[in-house]
């Protein structure tokens, strides 16, 4: 079953959350859900009363319990700070990164969760190894902890926004090895510099409510309003006015960008970036993205689309585009809960940890004491499901045995009349089969009266009579009341008698019976006999010769046509010949087809 996961990254003016799934080795987004939370409060608790009630109504939409959940802290800046570890002995690293937390994270350690991440890339033998720490103080984890787990909600993962989206982009964006993004969010904006394995990230003082504001204040129009213009000037005709109404926040805004950028390049080795990404509600303002690009000359880009991330036909790909400047952060949660990410920076605290590791051996547990009960328990009700089990069987035998015979019974009645059954369909087979065995008989019989009609009139054979009879191969075995005559349905025990009574003129060459005979024999016998394989025919010639043979005496369907017949008067020999032709499959066998 794919594993599913949720990512939910919570800020002060809204909620985002996507579900993906991990099937084979990609992702998809199966659900994606956003609750926009009321704007313009300063009061912390009102705040988070925004946000119980936002995740009250996610969770009422989606099933989320039971499924991993990794969160984002809202509205809180990033301590992160790159330091280099000496050379040292390799299986010491973590006490040696504790001793650097110690010295660099400005609290005592046990006010802070803190957690690292080893640069991971190749270090030469004596290097230094890089290491960014992240930090944030306990009572804000723990605070923002109980409001989930008040709602139901126990998170796997406690991320920063900025670094789960980091997580996004190196996956699914190709962010390269020299790229900026920047988060422009309503009460907070992130730069995050991407250098390869590297993650630096800076939280700047501009955010999306400052250019509200300079919208509200030139315009005289209300807040809601102007953070509508913002985003809408591009189809405004007063697109112009706008624009130069939010120039001077732009301007202090790519400042800061500029010396946030030639900050990292003095303390790295990077020297140039490729591009900067504009992310967040923020990204959407009009024409930002080409004076961003004008004033740092890089590539300013939006999301244009996912890359590598597939989406399911259920989510609405129209929703999906709007939010899609804004998603990033959750997407990165959910790439951490899969185990996906690059960055692996959890401020789930270490206790908290141990009771979601002991909850998920909790059932384990349960299941090896289950297991190991219920031998027991087999062995003591055994003896009892022993006897019952042969009492039924013995009554499950007696009934089998009953419907056995009984089935055995109906089943010689159902079969007595199989036999007749058989004989009547083999009777019936062997009409189809043998259907045309007199038609071939004929044909054949037709053309070699026709092979005649190119010799002169008086060395013709004419055919004044054919019969076809059908009779048995042993005449005994012809049924009572036969009187000679069989169906065809026994093909290896009948055959066709076929009767032909003619006449040929008589000539000097064919002067008496026996040269008759010969001549007859060759040309009607011998070709009848090859084409059926039959055994000599019985030709008998009579001795009286026929001498009033009119044309009206041979039958027009057999004879040759539209040939002239010997001069009235001449004089014929009269002859009979008969052959019996066997059925045998053989004649069944249909023609073999056509290549």
């Amino acid at each position: 079953m794919p594993k599913k996961v949720w990512g939910i990254d919570i800020s002060k003016t809204s909620i985002k959350a996507v579900q993906v799934i991990a099937e084979g080795t990609g992702l998809t987004i199966t659900a994606l859900d956003v609750e926009e939370l009321p704007r313009g409060s300063t009061d912390q608790a009102q705040i988070e009363g925004h946000i119980r009630d936002g995740l009250s109504k996610l969770m009422s939409r989606n099933r989320m319990r039971g499924q991993k959940i990794a969160c984002s802290l809202p509205g809180h800046a990033v301590f992160n700070r790159p330091v280099k570890l000496p050379p040292g002995d390799p299986e010491r690293i973590q006490e040696r990164v504790r001793y650097e937390a110690q010295q660099q994270i400005p609290f005592p350690l046990n006010e802070v969760i803190w957690d690292s991440y080893l640069v991971d890339r190749k270090y030469s033998v004596g290097e230094e190894m890089e290491v960014i720490l992240f930090a944030i103080k306990r009572d804000v984890v723990d605070h923002f902890l109980s409001l989930l787990t008040g709602l139901g909600l126990s998170p796997d993962v406690i991320q920063f926004s900025p670094v789960a989206l980091y997580n996004f982009l190196v996956h699914d964006q190709d962010a390269g090895s020299a790229s900026v993004a920047l988060d422009i969010g309503a009460d907070n904006t992130d730069l995050i510099v991407v250098d390869g394995p590297r993650c630096w990230i800076r939280n700047l003082p501009i955010t999306g409510n400052d250019l509200t504001k300079a919208l509200h204040k030139e315009l005289g129009v209300p807040l809601a309003e102007a953070e509508k213009l913002k985003v809408t000037a591009a189809q405004s005709q007063q697109q112009g006015k706008l624009f130069a109404a939010m120039q001077p926040v732009l301007k202090d805004l790519v400042g800061e960008i500029h010396r946030s950028i030639g900050y990292y390049k003095s303390i790295s080795r990077l020297n140039k970036f490729d591009k900067i990404f504009l992310l967040g509600n923020g990204a959407k303002t009009i024409h930002i993205a080409k004076f961003v690009s004008q004033n740092l000359q890089l590539d300013a880009t939006r999301l244009a689309s996912l890359s590598k991330i597939a989406v399911s036909s259920t989510v609405d790909q129209a929703r999906l585009q709007a939010y899609l400047d804004t998603i990033g952060p959750a997407l990165g949660l959910a790439l951490q809960a899969h185990g996906l990410s690059r960055m692996n920076i959890n401020l789930l605290p270490e206790e908290e940890r141990g009771r979601r590791e002991e909850a998920r051996r909790r059932p384990i547990a349960a299941a090896a004491v289950l297991l190991l009960a219920l031998p027991v328990y087999l062995l003591y009700s055994a003896a009892a499901q022993e006897k019952n089990a042969l009492i039924k069987a013995s009554q499950g035998a007696k009934a089998a045995l009953e419907t056995y015979e009984q089935t055995t019974s109906s089943l010689k009645k159902a079969m007595a009349p199989l036999p007749a059954y058989e004989k009547e369909l083999a009777t019936l087979s062997h009409i189809v089969l043998e259907r045309d065995v007199p038609l071939k008989v004929l044909d054949a019989i037709n053309k070699i009266v026709k092979d005649t009609e190119t010799l002169p009139p008086d060395q013709r054979l004419w055919l004044l009579s054919t019969r076809l009879t059908e009779r048995p191969v042993n005449p005994d075995a012809a049924p009572a009341g036969a009187a000679g005559y069989r169906p065809w349905v026994t093909p290896d025990a009948s055959a066709v008698e076929v009767m032909i009574e003619g006449a040929i003129p008589v000539i000097p060459q064919r002067g008496n019976t026996q040269q008759a005979y010969d001549y007859i024999a060759k040309r009607l016998g011998e070709p009848i006999q090859k084409a059926f394989q039959t055994e000599k025919p019985s030709l008998t010639v009579k001795p009286q010769i026929i001498t009033d043979l009119q044309p009206s005496d041979v039958p027009k369907t057999i004879s040759p046509l539209g040939t002239e017949l010997p001069a009235v008067g001449s004089k014929y020999f009269a002859f009979t010949a008969s052959w019996k032709i066997r059925i045998g499959e053989s004649s069944r066998k249909p023609a073999a087809p056509k290549k």
